[in-house]
């Protein structure tokens, strides 16, 4: 009888365990990554502006807690994207699907970053973004352009979909593709969960350590420098005084 009473009400059922994930979105600038962000937060009317810098989001998908890393995507800022990747399971490459011009740049951006090692060996999702407009690209067409079956050597697993961030187009609903990019993205990372917990703490050491290092040679050059212009200094106040007592 409990135990009827128990499936009746749901009580005694175990809860699959919340599982912690941290996901980067990348991407050429106004591609629509902080308007992908801002979809999946329940906004609507969003009014993007370009990222400057980094923003954190934690947000649920299902039975994950997803902390997303939304870094802009301007020319000058893309150098920093390397210092985020020692901390991800995964990543999300956000692409302009009806920006034919700049896909050439999108894709050295990508295989710029999926090579780099501490990106390399991970799950990637592709979202061919603004498939609402008349002039954007199929998923195969953006593939094709990405290179991506070329790529794929250099990641674990990658999928591509089509994508539209904006909510007022979607009824205020998350777009579908969306959906089943997130839930096939953490299904990935699941699956590895644990050799990619290891990987990450292991290389968010190795980048910590590396950053130390620089620091502490960037502090030596300028101590050196700094007591050379004062043995300088040192040099030209004698040779005055001694010019000055000869004189």
């Amino acid at each position: 009888m409990l135990s009827l009473f128990k499936n009746l009400f749901g009580f005694g059922k175990k809860r699959k365990d919340e599982m912690k994930i941290t996901v980067m979105l990348i991407g050429l600038d106004n591609a629509g990554k902080s308007t992908f962000l801002a979809a999946l937060k329940g906004h609507v009317d969003f009014k993007p502006m370009p990222t400057v810098g980094f923003n954190r989001e934690t947000l649920k998908h299902q039975h994950y807690e997803i902390t997303y890393f939304d870094v802009g995507g301007g020319v000058n800022i893309r150098s920093i994207w390397p210092n985020y990747f020692p901390s991800i399971h995964g990543a999300i490459f956000v692409v302009d699907s009806a920006d034919e011009k700049r896909l050439e740049e999108a894709q050295k951006c990508l295989e710029e970053s999926i090579k780099h090692p501490y990106f390399k060996g991970k799950p990637l999702l592709v979202l061919a973004n603004k498939k609402d407009l008349p002039n954007s690209l199929d998923p195969s067409e953006i593939s094709e352009r990405l290179k991506l079956h070329e790529l794929a050597q250099y990641v674990s697993s990658f999928n591509i979909l089509p994508s539209i961030s904006k909510r007022e187009l979607t009824k205020n609903k998350l777009d579908d593709h969306i959906v089943k990019g997130l839930d096939w993205l953490s299904t990935e990372i699941e699956k590895n969960i644990e050799e990619l917990s290891k990987r990450i703490e292991k290389e968010e050491k190795e980048f910590e350590d590396e950053e130390k290092r620089i620091a502490e040679e960037k502090w030596e050059r300028v101590r050196k420098m700094r007591e050379e212009r004062l043995r300088q200094q040192e040099e030209e106040e004698l040779k005055k005084k001694e010019q000055e007592s000869k004189e």
